[in-house]
């Protein structure tokens, strides 16, 4: 029975949008008509329009929501500053998340433009977030419950065309409680000047209530235009009859969100009945959104079918686009060629702390890797004497030092031996690469090969601690080595692709398709080694059990968020023991949790060395 629901209403959504002449609403421009008429939530006292716009989501990509227990942070970035706004811009200071809009429809279905959702997989790359939105002066949204985070189940509906269509219906992952499905205007029949609201997400802000518009042209076939204050981000908005709140149109398209002000950017003001107009200004138009939270354009060399140039205007030839295209393709394959080699070789911190500082006796040590590289290390002998021994595994970019630093307490107050070594082309040992775990996992065998060759008398009470890349070095090399007798893994990441997609987005805010992709195919040709395509922390975890394994991680981590710290620990079998800090950020749970730490991990290596 449920599924005949879906499937009429679907039918439903489809001629309405397709058949009707106010189907799809074109804001001729996405720009500010007259006044700025975009307002906060916490500014609009109409609580029908506050009801409206509670049923409204934005569409953000996975990566950039991290869900732990109760709460999901939001990856978010500061709109004015990103987009090179000028000071006075309003909403300067607010932050930008979402890259298209949507609204629900029915319990479980959201209604979003086409081009937000390119296809099945793309559906599942999205999250659906409601109360992405400003509800209190200057308390600006982070973070949202997690019960209004949704994925999806399943893409009901997707149509693209140049002309008009261009709308999709996904199923959402269960059922939506506390937001109530709006309503449709059925009947397909709207009339020039009816007054008009969009709700959405311009620009990727938080919800923004824009009223003070109306139909400016009912009669084209399929869709209307209007004079709405609407950006990218926007796509996908319900358009809403002002007085009787039913959704007349779902927004799709538009032009040009900013102009130039001196070095800066202001948005493009148009008088109420002003700005190009007309459905072929739609048909030439390129979609504006993309995967980032903010659209990619700001201010577009285009002005319809014209380019601009210093002479004045001119038709761009077939030469002309073939030209820019293979030029496009050759400077795009070389930023991600550079971005491998960043990959590859990126800034590592230097070796500024050793054992003498902390007043620690040592050993120097070196050792060669079955693919011939020199690392080198250092062995803290237990203060009592005591064989219970600890292999510890540094993250990327630190070095045994940095990682001595956090964990010399082991020694000093556990009272264990300690093995530090340097990964390749980490801290004083060789290599001219890293791969963040892939051939890193070489290094491991290595070190353990030197442990069992150097201090055999050590070898029947061995664990082993890793932070980050080590962390997943270890959770994959454990099964190698059946003379570990446990683990305390920190920050364990569950493939490549994810962690270094997540970090191109942190740090730069790229999306993952095209650039990161492009330049993770590009890491895997220069490395070809068989270690990285194998290299699966998910399964390895599987394989530890029976050994006792502790999973670390940080509530507040955005590289290895709980999300995946929890994937890890699921995967592990018993005995195992999950400790998600609270507040604590990448590799910084000894830093938040403070002598708790510490006592943690000496108990954890007592009870099971």
């Amino acid at each position: 029975m449920m599924r005949r629901f879906h499937w009429t209403l679907l039918l439903i959504i489809i001629v309405f949008i397709l058949n009707a002449p106010s189907a799809v609403a074109q804001a001729n421009d996405k720009v500010i008509y007259g006044a700025d008429d975009r307002l906060d939530l916490y500014q609009t006292k109409d609580a029908r329009l506050l009801k409206l716009a509670d049923s409204t989501v934005g569409l953000f990509a996975a990566v950039q929501v991290a869900q732990w227990q109760s709460r999901a942070s939001l990856h978010t970035r500061p709109y004015g500053q990103t987009m090179q706004l000028c000071h006075d811009e309003p909403f300067y200071d607010q932050e930008s998340g979402p890259y298209c809009s949507g609204a629900l429809i029915a319990p479980d279905v959201i209604m979003t433009a086409g081009h937000c959702v390119e296809d099945e997989a793309d559906c599942h790359r999205i999250k659906y977030v409601f109360g992405f939105a400003i509800k209190k002066k200057d308390v600006l949204p982070y973070e949202v419950p997690s019960k209004d985070v949704y994925g999806c189940k399943q893409l009901l509906g997707r149509e693209q065309t140049d002309d008009v269509v261009d709308w999709a219906l996904v199923k959402l992952d269960r059922v939506v409680k506390g937001h109530a499905p709006l309503k449709l205007n059925r009947t397909g029949v709207i009339k020039d000047k009816t007054s008009l609201v969009v709700i959405g997400h311009p620009a990727g802000l938080p919800t923004k209530i824009a009223g003070g518009a109306s139909v400016r042209n009912a009669s084209f076939d399929g869709y209307f235009t209007a004079n709405l204050d609407s950006y990218g981000g926007n796509s996908g908005s319900p358009v809403f009859n002002a007085k009787t709140g039913l959704i007349e149109g779902v927004l799709t398209r538009g032009d040009n969100d900013y102009v130039k002000r001196g070095s800066c950017l202001v948005s493009n003001v148009c008088s109420d009945e002003g700005c190009r107009g007309g459905r072929d200004q739609d048909r030439r138009r390129r979609r504006e959104d993309s995967r980032s939270p903010a659209p990619r354009t700001r201010v577009r060399a285009e002005t319809g079918d014209f380019l601009f140039t210093r002479r004045g205007f001119r038709r761009p030839t077939a030469m002309m686009w073939v030209t820019g295209t293979i030029l496009l393709a050759v400077i795009v394959y070389g930023v991600c060629w550079r971005a491998a080699g960043y990959l590859l070789s990126p800034p590592m911190s230097p070796l500024t702390h050793f054992p003498e500082h902390y007043e620690l006796p040592y050993e120097n040590f070196s050792f060669s890797t079955r693919d011939g590289l020199k690392l080198k290390g250092w062995f803290l002998p237990s203060p009592g004497g005591d064989k219970r021994t600890i292999l510890m595994c540094h993250g990327m970019s630190d070095n045994k030092g940095l990682l001595l630093q956090q964990t010399y307490f082991l020694n000093k107050t556990g009272g264990f031996n300690l093995v530090y070594f340097d990964f390749r082309s980490h801290g004083e040992s060789e290599g001219t690469m890293t791969t963040s775990g892939g051939l890193e996992t070489i290094d491991f065998d290595a070190a353990m090969a030197w442990l069992r060759q150097a201090k055999p008398q050590l070898m029947g009470n061995v664990g082993v601690f890793g932070l980050s890349m080590g962390a997943t070095v270890t959770v994959v090399s454990m099964s190698k080595h059946p003379d570990i007798r446990c683990a305390v893994v920190e920050s364990p990441f569950t493939d490549y692709r994810t962690v270094i997609a997540r970090w191109f987005w942190n740090n730069v805010r790229v999306p993952y398709y095209p650039l990161v992709a492009l330049t993770i195919k590009i890491v895997r040709s220069r490395v070809n080694a068989s270690e990285i395509e194998q290299f699966d922390p998910v399964a390895s975890a599987a394989l530890i059990s029976p050994r006792p394994l502790l999973v670390i991680g940080g509530e507040r981590d955005l590289l290895m968020p709980p999300e995946d710290v929890k994937l890890i620990y699921g995967a592990a079998g018993e005995p195992k023991q999950l400790w998600m800090v609270p507040e604590a950020s990448h590799t910084m749970c000894r830093e938040t949790a403070g002598t708790e730490y510490d006592t943690r991990l000496v108990e954890f290596f007592t009870e099971h060395l």
